[in-house]
């Protein structure tokens, strides 16, 4: 018999992000390494990362999520926790103020007359209907309310970006 190696092929994926001027270039993994490679899941820590839209694209994003020891909200939520500042991971930091069950008159009492920054992940409202349901202004350069599917169900984040 003849026996042969078969020979796996790796591609490098190389990102670029226009607005950050930043190069990323990672190598895939096969896909019967990827069923091994599956990401845990956490509760919000102290910590949430929104990864590059490039590496979202690029199919990617649990693979780096794991390389960064980060875990994930939720199977289907692309937002990334961690108890660990890491300032050179490509894409958004925020540091995480609270995490609450979403009490919709609460938060309109509470950013009323205030300008805040609206972010939706695999939740049923996107952000043009969250600012039209809070009537509030959307700016500000720091402060975020992010509503998420989480393991423990909707959620609103209060977060602060960090600027890296």
């Amino acid at each position: 018999m003849d026996y042969r190696l078969e020979e796996t092929k790796f591609e490098t994926i190389k990102i670029y992000n226009y607005q950050t001027k930043k190069r990323y270039s990672y190598t895939s993994i096969d896909e019967n390494e990827e069923q091994l490679v599956r990401i845990k899941l956490s509760n919000c820590c102290q910590y949430l990362y929104e990864l590059d839209s490039g590496i979202m694209k690029s199919g990617l994003n649990d693979l780096i999520g794991i390389r960064y020891d980060l875990k994930k909200l939720e199977q289907h939520t692309n937002l990334y926790t961690s108890d660990k500042k890491i300032l050179g991971i490509p894409g958004k930091i925020y540091k995480v103020k609270s995490v609450e069950s979403i009490n919709y008159k609460k938060i309109r009492k509470a950013i009323k007359g205030h300008q805040i920054n609206l972010i939706s992940k695999n939740f049923q409202l996107n952000t043009d209907e969250l600012q039209k349901k809070f009537k509030c202004t959307i700016g500000g350069k720091s402060d975020y309310l992010i509503f998420a599917k989480t393991i423990e169900g909707n959620r609103v984040i209060e977060a602060i970006r960090i600027v890296s």
